[in-house]
């Protein structure tokens, strides 16, 4: 029996090393295209959502910041540095 698989291996084509490597390389571009492919429409789906949903906050984050800016509501004891916070 040993024989028998001595002689298969010895009647088997040599492996061609560089032949798997390209080919194992062209696959790994292969997958990873469509990776990229799935990241960016992906992208292109939830941007637009996000957009969307935070579009209306847009309008109340300027109107605070111009409320902030003109010095009404103003509470000196917010205004803090960070080596107050550690003393």
């Amino acid at each position: 029996m040993q024989s028998n698989i001595f002689r298969k291996i010895e009647q088997a084509p040599k492996i061609d090393f560089g032949d798997n490597f390209s080919k194992s390389f062209e696959l790994f571009k292969k997958i990873w295209l469509q990776g990229l492919y799935h990241g960016l429409l992906s992208l292109l789906v939830s941007i637009p959502f996000l957009l969307l949903m935070y579009a209306p906050f847009f309008t109340m984050y300027v109107k605070m910041f111009k409320t902030f800016m003109n010095g009404r509501h103003y509470l000196p004891e917010l205004d803090f540095t960070p080596i107050q916070v550690v003393e």
